[in-house]
């Protein structure tokens, strides 16, 4: 007897026969489906379309850990705690960290979700970095030559801007006025005025007010030494005016001679 044992005397044997018939042309033609297969167990697999509402890869991977494919998800890996990675199917990318690098190792862009961190690397010695949170504020950082030559941070409320080792310069690219706005009732503060200092002159502010309170001193003495309006001059004494004294001419009215000048005064206009 053969394996299959069939007894045609009705039409329902007929259709299971036919359907029996085309599951294994199904099969013999070198095709699988749930209903031949439950799990496969294969060193490779080579196929060109792969059709599955859910994909899940799990490759000795320690802690539980897989690579996880759904049609209505999209694509998670997951380090057996947690989804570490997460890209949905609308190109929403979710992830603890990243690291993108050219592949001579620089130039890259970091994110660091530990150390709170996303930083782009010219090389080793040269970047800059922007930290949400570090001591309590967001803080940028760019570093120079293997030093931090610039910060800024928000630290107890205040914004805060730093140059370490170098000059803190402010210009525009293209020509404009740079302006110092504080809030209405507050001030632009500096520690004196001789931190303010023309490049022009080489002079602080604190040396050009210094020379202008010079003058004012100096034209405020000379006005002291002036007389009041009204008030009279000392006497003066008398003197011949350059003609000897005693020395006569004749006039029409007679012989004139000549007395100087008397002692006098005179009143201040």
């Amino acid at each position: 007897m053969g394996i299959f044992n069939f007894q045609l005397s009705d039409e329902d044997s007929r259709e299971q026969m036919a359907e029996l018939t085309k599951i294994l042309n199904f099969l013999l033609n070198g095709k699988l489906d749930s209903l031949n297969i439950r799990e496969l167990t294969a060193d490779k697999i080579n196929t060109g379309t792969l059709n599955a509402g859910l994909v899940t890869v799990r490759a000795n991977m320690e802690g539980g850990a897989y690579i996880q494919l759904d049609a209505a998800g999209g694509l998670v890996i997951n380090d057996g705690a947690q989804d570490t990675f997460h890209a949905n199917i609308n190109g929403l990318v979710t992830m603890v960290g990243a690291l993108i690098q050219s592949s001579t190792g620089f130039p890259k862009v970091v994110i660091n979700g530990e150390g709170d961190l996303i930083a782009a690397y010219m090389d080793e010695n040269n970047s800059i970095a922007l930290v949400p949170l570090m001591g309590g504020a967001p803080g940028l950082f760019i570093t120079a030559d293997g030093n931090t030559a610039f910060s800024a941070q928000v630290s107890d409320g205040v914004a805060n801007l730093y140059a370490y080792a170098k000059p803190l310069q402010l210009g525009t690219s293209v020509l404009g006025d740079i302006y110092l706005l504080p809030e209405v009732g507050y001030r632009t503060v500096v520690r004196g005025w001789d931190e303010v200092l023309s490049s022009a002159t080489g002079q602080t502010l604190q040396n050009t007010l210094d020379s202008l309170q010079d003058q004012i001193d100096s034209l405020s003495s000379a006005v002291a030494n002036k007389a009041d309006k009204g008030s009279s001059t000392g006497s003066a004494g008398g003197g011949n005016g350059g003609i000897p004294i005693g020395a006569t001419w004749t006039t029409s009215a007679g012989p004139v001679s000549w007395a100087g000048i008397g002692s006098h005064s005179h009143t201040q206009t």
